[in-house]
């Protein structure tokens, strides 16, 4: 007895009995693209249901100069309405095949929508034109998002301060603005691709352990802020201060951006004022004269320890205390002028009133310092004792 051989399911597409008109009606229907058909000469026309939301039709027979203004068609820039040689069903009829036609749509109802329209012609027998289908998508959205991402781009190709995006898998550089390759002395294309601690400068176990400060920072705070050393192509060295956070780029995985600003200047003087303000401080602290320092109510807001020696007070005794009830009362006039700004600073013999009431001779030199404003923002006494003769 022979055996039957199983039937194998007839394919998608091949026999009329595949697909049944319901079916193929709910598919049209439903599909998430609006699509658009007609007969010869533009008869029976016919919307899915997102044609009908996108320019609020029902497939009603219009005549074809109507159709324009009832679906609110116009160019891709939405300043001018087309006309009827310009309606990509007209076209299709015509028998030109539209592919993605930017078309803005401005509804009666609703908010203007970009669309991006495609179709042709529907052959009949004979080679005769049957009728037209287009099929219409909503790239709105779409579009503004490129926009953005333009804008975005724009805003990061001319900023004033370098911008590094580097994979975060390999350390390698993905892309650079303008900004950064001129800091760094390459082209753009030197740059991409190539690792991003070429432009950091070597030292030993340094490079390890700032990336793990970084990770660090990023996994904690989302960001990474410092200052970093760099060196450029031709080998010189600048300080910039860095800001690094992470990003998904889609495709690529996570994404560092850091944003360089040069703060080598800014450096050379923080360092010139630090060294300036340790020596100031050698000299306060170990100088032989009595320094006092006062803010702008004219009271002690520090002391170096040859004044408390001086005086006979103890540091924390003159801090906050008046200086003129330092002063003999014939002689703080004229300091008290000199730290109000009054007059220029000066120097003159003038008597100090010690802890224990003794009058002791100095020469004494007093001067306003200034704030940003100009004002009198405290002061500066100097006060050298006078042997007795």
């Amino acid at each position: 007895m022979r055996r039957k051989r199983p039937r194998r399911p007839r394919a998608w597409g091949r026999g009329t009995r595949d697909w049944d008109p319901s079916v193929a009606a709910v598919l049209y229907e439903e599909l998430p693209v609006g699509v658009i058909a007609c007969g010869p000469e533009g008869a029976n026309l016919v919307f899915n249901r997102r044609a009908r939301e996108l320019f609020e039709g029902t497939g009603e027979e219009l005549p074809a100069d109507d159709c324009a203004e009832r679906y609110g068609l116009y160019g891709a820039g939405g300043e001018r309405m087309l006309e009827l040689e310009e309606i990509p069903l007209q076209r299709a009829l015509r028998g030109e095949r539209l592919q993605d036609l930017v078309l803005t749509v401005v509804p009666r109802r609703g908010s203007r929508r970009v669309v991006s329209v495609s179709g042709g012609p529907i052959a009949g027998s004979a080679r005769r034109v049957a009728g037209a289908v287009v099929v219409i998508l909503d790239v709105t959205a779409r579009l503004a998002m490129e926009e953005e991402l333009r804008f975005q781009s724009a805003i990061a190709e001319h900023m004033a301060e370098a911008v590094v995006l580097t994979d975060a898998a390999d350390g390698e550089i993905v892309w650079v603005n303008q900004t950064a390759a001129c800091m760094f002395g390459y082209a753009r294309e030197e740059l991409v691709g190539e690792p991003v601690a070429r432009l950091n400068v070597a030292a030993d176990g340094a490079p390890a352990a700032r990336a793990a400060e970084i990770l660090g920072g990023l996994e904690r705070d989302g960001v990474w802020s410092g200052q970093i050393e760099h060196v450029r192509k031709e080998g010189s060295r600048f300080w910039a201060s860095v800001s690094v956070s992470p990003f998904e780029r889609a495709g690529h995985g996570t994404v560092w951006t850091s944003v360089h600003s040069d703060v080598t200047a800014r450096r050379a003087v923080d360092e010139a004022l630090h060294t300036a303000e340790e020596r100031f401080r050698q000299v306060f602290d170990d100088g032989p004269a009595g320094i006092a320092l006062v803010g702008p109510d004219l009271r002690l807001t520090d002391a170096n320890g040859a004044l408390c020696a001086l005086t006979g007070f103890r540091h924390q005794e003159l801090v906050g205390r008046r200086f003129e009830d330092l002063a003999h009362p014939e002689d703080h006039e004229l300091a008290h002028r000199a730290l109000a700004g009054e007059i220029p600073r000066h120097r003159a013999e003038a008597r100090l009133i010690t802890k224990r009431g003794d009058v002791v001779r100095v020469a004494q030199t007093a001067a306003a310092v200034r704030g940003a404003d100009d004002r009198p923002a405290g002061g500066i006494v100097i006060l050298d004792p006078i042997a007795a003769a």
